[in-house]
């Protein structure tokens, strides 16, 4: 898409379950079944304000869960939002922070991010199929589905209107570029 006409949802989701033993009972579950189990639990969706990127998506919903919740873990797929959150986490003074992307988001980040026990794991995008790994990555893979599948949802249902301006303005640039060219 045309970067003037992107548009992003972000969301969260909680898992519900207690043990590491019965994520992976779900997660054995889901390779027979293939049905994603009903442990993620929906938490908030909103669209995303400021630049309409992915990782600011990302981004946001750590901010989210880091500004209302002192001890938890963190999963995302963003290695960029990963970057962000460990500059965060190395530094005392904010300010050192102000040249980066996203700063008024790592700005709420800094000031809640050391307060408790703060978790953060990589986990791999769209391979929630892959039969090579152990159960409890698989998982957290269906985890980051059901986020994903949900912001999906977001973006979809929370600003019809403006979904539809977003692909006139995305299709009619995409005609002027084709124009130039010929």
């Amino acid at each position: 898409a045309s970067r003037t006409a992107r548009y992003a949802s972000m969301a969260v989701v909680f898992d519900v379950t207690r043990t590491d033993t019965e994520r992976q009972g779900h997660a054995k579950q889901y390779r027979n079944s293939g049905t994603l189990p009903s442990t993620f639990l929906p938490v908030v969706t909103t669209k995303v304000f400021g630049e309409q990127i992915i990782h600011r998506a990302e981004l946001l919903g750590i901010v989210y869960i880091c500004e209302r919740f002192s001890n938890t873990h963190i999963y995302t797929d963003s290695t960029v939002t990963l970057s962000g959150v460990t500059k965060c986490l190395e530094t005392d003074n904010v300010a050192t922070l102000s040249h980066l992307e996203d700063f008024d988001l790592l700005e709420r980040l800094h000031a809640c991010i050391h307060l408790g026990t703060k978790q953060f794991s990589k986990v791999k995008a769209h391979d929630e199929n892959d039969m090579e790994v152990d159960l409890l990555t698989t998982y957290h893979r269906l985890g980051n589905k059901a986020v994903n599948d949900l912001a999906v949802l977001a973006n979809q249902y929370l600003s019809p209107a403006l979904r539809t301006d977003m692909e006139r303005i995305h299709k009619d640039i995409s005609q002027q570029q084709a124009n130039l060219v010929e």
